[in-house]
């Protein structure tokens, strides 16, 4: 029987070096965790002989700009289909994330206020 993974948080499809279709699964939030690649029938690829690698997984390649205030500091926000967004403050060549998901518009007004920190503090 097929290991399935526990949980399935970023589904995204790649072709594998032979040209074969797979699923991608990436658990957890942060980039870079454990990503598992299930064939079409969902049983694990690769092994400890045959590792697969796998690298720049764009785990912010679903969200798109909706707003920009160019004041200073800049701002940048981005939202998703599923109401997920992320607001990028750009400050002298220094860039902060924060991210939610939901209630971007309510987040966009407050942007001054929010808590920015570095990506890998927040994806």
């Amino acid at each position: 029987m097929a290991r399935k993974p526990s949980r399935v948080t970023h589904p995204q499809t790649i072709v594998n070096p032979d040209g074969d279709y797979a699923d991608i699964t990436q658990r957890g939030t942060k980039y870079g965790k454990a990503v598992e690649l299930l064939d079409g029938a969902g049983d694990l690829m690769g092994d400890s002989a045959n590792p697969l690698i796998i690298a720049n997984i764009d785990q912010l390649k679903d969200y798109m700009i909706v707003e920009i205030d160019e004041s200073d500091p800049d701002y940048y926000g981005y939202e998703k289909a599923d109401g997920g967004w992320y607001i990028m403050k750009e400050t002298s060549n220094s860039y902060r994330y924060v991210k939610g998901t939901a209630d971007f518009s309510d987040n966009w007004t407050g942007r001054d206020e929010l808590d920015y920190d570095y990506p890998s503090n927040i994806f």
